[in-house]
């Protein structure tokens, strides 16, 4: 079996699971590696098959695993996928008092709305996170960039119901 080949050679190790065992890579340089070598179809596979099973793995923990997910599913390119959990993973730093986690992941999540087709639904997304975000900022004393974050908020609400 090839798994025990390279666990032989001490690139991976193998790991006892309770769903069974799992290997890791023996050291960060091999991970790095194998990874530079894959061309990015293969790159994007390996990101969507390793989203879908955290999904499944723990579908009754998905909150505590959305940055990952958020993560996995931008580097598929699994645009609504990836813009679910970086809502998510803003909203759970958010709650966590992690504000420019939050940030960040509302940020990235309206990138991935801008990429998309314009839609209500999506537009009232983006009005939520101008508003979170304007929350943010408050908390931490920019109150202009709070008031711009309002006003385009707002902006979005009368694109909705002009």
């Amino acid at each position: 079996d090839h798994l025990h080949t390279l666990e032989a050679m001490n690139f991976l190790k193998e790991i006892p699971a309770p769903n069974g065992n799992r290997w890791i890579f023996a050291h960060s340089a091999f991970k790095e590696a194998f990874y530079s070598s894959m061309l990015d179809e293969d790159k994007r596979r390996l990101h969507e098959t390793l989203g879908r099973r955290l999904e499944e793995a723990f579908a009754d923990r998905i909150p505590e695993y959305a940055e990952l997910l958020a993560v996995h599913f931008s580097r598929a390119e699994n645009t609504e996928r990836a813009l679910y959990y970086h809502v998510k993973a803003g909203d759970r730093q958010s709650t966590l008092g992690e504000i420019s986690g939050a940030v960040y992941h509302y940020s990235e999540a309206m990138e991935l709305i801008e990429s998309l087709p314009s839609d209500p639904a999506l537009i009232a997304l983006m009005a939520r996170i101008f508003v979170h975000k304007a929350r943010l900022r408050r908390k931490q004393g920019d109150f202009d960039e709070a008031e711009n974050l309002l006003a385009s908020a707002m902006e979005c609400a009368s694109e909705i119901n002009p």
